[in-house]
């Protein structure tokens, strides 16, 4: 039970982060921006919260680690994909998001695990308040704080991109390990050490059998 709820609620959390994003969606569209910004804010505290109760308890693992990941997407593209026919700025951090996206995907189907970047968390934090921001602005005009985070969120995903680019590049790069000819020479100087490993049990084998011989004789004798 103590390792359920362990589990359970980060689970729960990240569900939450899924659900509440169409309805944040439309509150937007029936003009209620308070309660859009309050229910984007409580969505936010769920994606800190699944990610700090996931390492304080040790459960994280790599499908609790893509769920959270495509929660996140699913949370900041949905919201993004509303506001930025209002605030043309953020179509930019769209498709920068979206890039940033198709590589995760990528590298999952490539390595069969998520790669966190470190920039990830910085990046989806200053995200998520450049999106209340702009939720903000429309109650009150605060677009020149909205365009600040802006242009860092854009920086912060440009830079995103660079880190993963230079790990393709690493990851792609050939190494000893991954050279066929080397691969082989190992194998076979393994196999090799196996049979001269062998060939050392039997002689001992023999020369036991041989001390053997050679004492029943001598108490014959």
């Amino acid at each position: 039970m103590d390792k359920n709820y362990k589990i359970l609620i980060p689970k729960y959390l990240t569900y939450a982060r899924i659900i509440l994003t169409p309805i944040i969606i439309l509150l937007g569209i029936m003009k209620l921006n308070l309660l859009m910004c309050i229910l984007t804010i409580l969505a936010s505290l769920t994606s800190i919260g699944d990610t700090i109760l996931n390492k304080l308890w040790k459960v994280s693992s790599n499908k609790r680690t893509k769920i959270d990941l495509f929660a996140d997407k699913i949370f900041v593209l949905g919201i993004t994909c509303y506001l930025m026919f209002k605030y043309r700025i953020l179509i930019t951090i769209f498709i920068l998001e979206l890039i940033i996206s198709i590589i995760n995907i990528y590298f999952f189907y490539k390595k069969k695990k998520i790669h966190v970047i470190n920039l990830g968390k910085y990046k989806l934090t200053s995200y998520i308040i450049c999106l209340i921001l702009f939720i903000l602005n429309n109650m009150k005009n605060i677009l020149t704080l909205c365009n600040g985070f802006s242009y860092i969120t854009i920086n912060l995903q440009l830079l995103s991109i660079l880190e993963y680019v230079i790990y393709f590049i690493n990851f792609n790069k050939p190494t000893i390990n991954n050279n066929s000819m080397h691969r082989e020479i190992m194998k076979n100087h393994i196999d090799n050490e196996i049979m001269n490993d062998l060939d050392k049990t039997k002689v001992l084998d023999n020369i036991n059998n041989l001390d053997k011989k050679i004492y029943d004789v001598e108490n014959d004798i």
